[in-house]
């Protein structure tokens, strides 16, 4: 029984080491252009020549992981992007090629059904079905109309590799004007079955609602998802722009499945609402109204968030480079959320735009340098998308069930753990 105390304790104590301590993430992977599997060389010629594939203009946005596999989209959102989905295959290079996934054709223009514009995805881990959001194009004047496809959710079998299900949003929800599905979250029946979607709406300022059991969409709308003016300027750097249209734009699920959190990129304000108002699609903006809560301003403006199982929402900061951790246990009417506390920073971090979790307590995060990507002044000779991961010791929301292990013995006594705990602490 001491053994087993000795390893918990320590455990923890390293956990809260890496919280009182600010770190330096590792970088697993970067590149300064991305490339791709090719089915031959003269294929990826006739690409690059007719630009359909224009390498700078590849950027890697989303990231989210399942068994040995990484996966990555890159939304179209420039000219020569032919795959909006790819994956990274347990590959020990520091710049591997990406693999268009599920399969080459699907990417294809031409065809609305194909996947056209992803720039987020969830895993749900119990089925290993791939719940993808396919805004299909960003409305704007010089538009094709053949290119004008409704927007849709995909859900894929990552085991056996096929289509399960699928559902075109109407333009009642997606529509009329701008939209941009930018972020999903996943919640759950109690059987652990994936039963809603809740989606980010960037230009819309709207939450949607996907039920699947039902196979219906609906969507909220609240003053707190529009950008607010004063924070929409982000200085990255020397570098300083406006994002003043970008409403809604991360979104968390918390691990008791009871709020979605949110935030607009344009603004510091961080919301809640519960998840009994969104699953029912007979809630009003008035019931929304009346149950969202404001739980706090983060310390600076942010893209993606994320939402751990012990309580804990992870966001970065778009200007000072960093990643901070904000304790939300235990979250109650009555019980302000704890304090937020920088856990990782590095100067090579430009714009972390979405985050993951591993199977070992690391949480994986993209940069991408979008401050200088669509302004075209990204650097030359130098790497702009990075893969991180950093050690929490925590892992998704949606590892959300009670499984318990057995904990293995070990020998050295709870005052050595005690030690080396106070150690780490003092000299932090």
């Amino acid at each position: 029984m001491a053994n087993y105390l000795a390893f918990v304790f320590y455990f923890q104590a390293f956990g809260i080491f890496t919280v009182l301590c600010s770190v330096k993430p590792n970088i697993v992977y970067e590149w300064e252009t991305v490339d791709l599997v090719w089915p031959n060389s003269s294929v990826k010629d006739e690409y690059i020549q007719s630009k359909k594939f224009i390498p700078e203009n590849n950027a890697i946005n989303g990231i989210k992981m399942y068994k040995d596999d990484i996966y990555l989209t890159i939304p179209k959102l420039k000219d020569g992007v032919p795959f909006s989905l790819v994956k990274v295959k347990n590959d020990t290079s520091k710049n591997p090629l990406l693999i268009p996934y599920p399969n080459w054709d699907i990417h294809l223009e031409g065809d609305c059904s194909n996947l056209r514009l992803i720039q987020s995805m969830e895993i749900d881990p119990y089925t290993g079905y791939m719940w993808i959001i396919d805004t299909s194009f960003v409305p704007r004047a010089n538009i094709n109309i053949a290119d004008q496809c409704l927007s849709k959710i995909i859900i894929w079998d990552l085991e056996n590799d096929v289509e399960i299900h699928r559902h075109t949003f109407p333009s009642s929800v997606t529509g009329p004007g701008m939209f941009y599905l930018n972020d999903i979250v996943l919640d759950f029946h109690s059987n652990k079955t994936a039963r809603w979607a809740y989606i980010s709406d960037t230009l819309g300022h709207r939450l949607i609602v996907y039920d699947r059991e039902l196979d219906i969409s609906y969507a909220f709308r609240h003053a707190s998802m529009k950008p607010v003016p004063e924070y929409a300027s982000i200085t990255i750097g020397n570098v300083t722009n406006v994002y003043s249209p970008l409403g809604i734009n991360g979104i968390a699920m918390s691990s008791d499945l009871k709020n979605v959190y949110y935030c607009p990129l344009a603004g510091v304000g961080l919301y809640r609402i519960p998840t009994a108002v969104l699953r029912s699609s007979k809630s009003s903006n008035s019931d929304f109204e009346r149950e969202v809560v404001h739980v706090g301003n983060k310390m600076a403006q942010s893209d993606g968030i994320y939402y751990g199982q012990k309580h804990n929402l992870y966001y970065s900061t778009l200007g000072p480079r960093s990643v901070y951790q904000w304790s939300m246990t235990p979250i109650s009417d009555n019980v302000r959320p704890g304090r937020q506390t920088e856990i990782g920073n590095d100067d090579r971090i430009e714009w972390i735009d979405s985050f993951a979790f591993d199977e070992s307590g690391y949480l994986w995060f993209v940069s991408n340098n979008l401050n200088t990507h669509f302004s075209n002044e990204t650097v030359k000779g130098s790497s702009n998308f990075f893969i991180w991961k950093l050690f929490v010791d925590d892992s998704s929301y949606l590892k959300f069930s009670d499984d318990t292990s057995s904990a293995p013995s070990y020998s050295p006594g709870v005052y050595v753990y005690i030690f080396v705990f106070l150690y780490l602490l003092v000299t932090c």
